[in-house]
């Protein structure tokens, strides 16, 4: 079973109801045998931006053109990284990896997730090395 997920959107509506910006973040999440798990993301809110933490090939981040973008096919490997992008009030965006440390390295389960307070989430995440650790992560 494959479970697909291309890409997010970001609409800021004004006050009237008619949209004043908004911004799209093109992923390839299609993982292979992983029941899901590993697709979908997790957001919150950090002051005036918007936090978004999501699972993708890390090639993606240097990839503007969504019809050219890697597919993160199988989790727990060099194809996949939880990556962070951030949305500002004028429709900017932002993403980087969130762990650039080769021992921290791993994937995300979003379906795991879980609100501790406004700004922080605990979730489940598996490494590369094929073990699971439960997170905390502060959107700041």
């Amino acid at each position: 079973i494959t479970h697909y997920i291309q890409g997010m959107m970001v609409v800021n509506f004004n006050a009237r109801g008619s949209v004043d910006w908004q911004a799209s973040l093109a992923l390839n999440q299609a993982p292979v045998n992983d029941e899901g798990a590993s697709i979908g993301f997790i957001s919150g809110m950090v002051r005036d931006r918007v936090a978004f933490i999501y699972n993708d090939h890390p090639g993606n981040l240097q990839i503007s053109d969504p019809m050219k973008k890697l597919d993160m096919v199988k989790p727990d490997t060099k194809n996949s990284a939880t990556c962070l992008a951030y949305v500002d009030k004028y429709g900017k965006l932002d993403a980087d990896l969130l762990w650039t440390d080769a021992n921290e390295q791993g994937i995300i389960l979003p379906h795991s997730a879980y609100p501790i307070n406004r700004t922080q989430v605990v979730a489940l995440a598996h490494s590369a090395k094929g073990n699971y650790r439960l997170v905390k992560l502060t959107f700041y």
